[in-house]
């Protein structure tokens, strides 16, 4: 079976999906992660979860950042 996380970061808040990455990392060896924000992030709260791990930018719905 093949599955992956992602990690729903509205608040841009990258100490959070930090320790959340290294709970998946720990977790679940070899299974893929994202991180999903929402369009209020700035060029600089995505560089920094970008460090983290993939991030992507949605819209401003929780829908729309699964999506």
């Amino acid at each position: 079976m093949n599955y992956g996380f992602v990690i729903l970061c509205s608040d841009h808040n990258t100490r959070h999906v930090a320790i959340t990455a290294k709970s998946l990392r720990a977790a679940y060896q070899n299974v893929p992660f994202i991180c999903a924000v929402d369009e209020s992030a700035n060029e600089e709260d995505m560089r920094e979860l970008r460090q983290l791990c993939p991030t992507h930018r949605g819209n401003d719905t929780f829908s729309s950042l699964v999506n």
